[in-house]
């Protein structure tokens, strides 16, 4: 009844977590290693990924402005239309997930539905004259009021950059991409202007790494827009340095998305104009 008491158990030591090491080629060592220890969180899971930029979800809708620029002629005014809401829905919907403002993503949506209007109606074929009668701001915004307002937002936009520099990434894009508005008939040189005093505010908030934009913005193209120079993001690069590969790809969807993906006359005409 009295007897002896049981040993306590012995206590349980805490478990210290267990640092990974890792070897990498030494700084300015040539065959040489140094190891680099690792704190827990770094070996317990993965870093987690970068966050896309509101312009990055833009590239599909910019990539199908890109594509009308250098096609010959536009067929379809109603394809054309339905492509462009289902990338509106899709860039609303997925900048809502992303964590975007509703106002830069309303900003966004404003400049590249402008961006598309001018293209068509820049372009030929028969979906320059069916869009002539109801272009998409109209039927979004109720007025022809883009090409001016786009720079009114744009002037907004660089007074709070800080606040509002994923909406800013985006217009200085679609300039880069040849957006002109009310400077159509300015001439290059007022867009190219325009674009390195953006590209200084953009820099100014993003820095000047790997992902920031090249000094020198802009160069005129033979149609008067303007296209990017060496260096700049790659949402920039292919209004002038676009490659084949992707100017062809671009273009066969297009003209899939047209119905038109069977003319393979159609499509070489639309090739041979690019670079010219």
């Amino acid at each position: 009844m009295f007897g002896k008491k049981p040993a306590p158990p012995p206590r349980s030591r805490p478990v210290r977590p267990v640092r990974a090491v890792a070897a990498r080629p030494a700084r300015g060592g040539a065959g040489a290693d140094e190891t680099v220890v690792l704190g827990p969180s770094a070996s317990g899971r993965s870093a987690p990924p970068s966050r896309a930029r509101l312009v990055d979800l833009c590239a599909e809708w910019l990539g199908l402005i890109v594509a009308m620029r250098q096609a010959p002629s536009l067929p379809d005014a109603a394809g054309l239309r339905a492509r462009a809401l289902e990338l509106k829905a899709r860039l609303e919907d997925d900048a809502r997930r992303g964590g975007f403002s509703a106002a830069d993503a309303e900003h966004a949506v404003f400049a590249l539905v402008g961006f598309t209007d001018e293209t068509v109606l820049r372009g030929q074929g028969p979906a320059r004259d069916a869009w002539l009668t109801r272009p998409l701001q109209l039927e979004l915004y109720g007025a022809m009021l883009a090409g001016e307002e786009f720079f009114d937002r744009l002037d907004r936009l660089r007074r709070e950059r800080e606040a509002r520099i994923e909406a800013l990434e985006v217009y200085y894009a679609c300039l880069a991409f040849g957006f002109a508005g009310k400077f159509l008939m300015a001439g290059p040189e007022r867009i190219k202007s325009l674009l390195v005093e953006v590209e200084q505010d953009v820099a100014a908030v993003r820095g000047t790494g790997r992902r920031a934009l090249a000094p020198h913005a802009a160069r005129s193209d033979e149609a008067g827009g303007a296209v990017a120079g060496p260096g700049l993001a790659w949402w920039v690069a292919p209004a002038g340095y676009v490659g084949a590969v992707l100017v062809t790809w671009i273009l066969i969807k297009l003209f899939s998305m047209l119905g038109a993906g069977g003319d393979a006359s159609a499509i070489r005409r639309a090739l041979e104009g690019i670079g010219r």
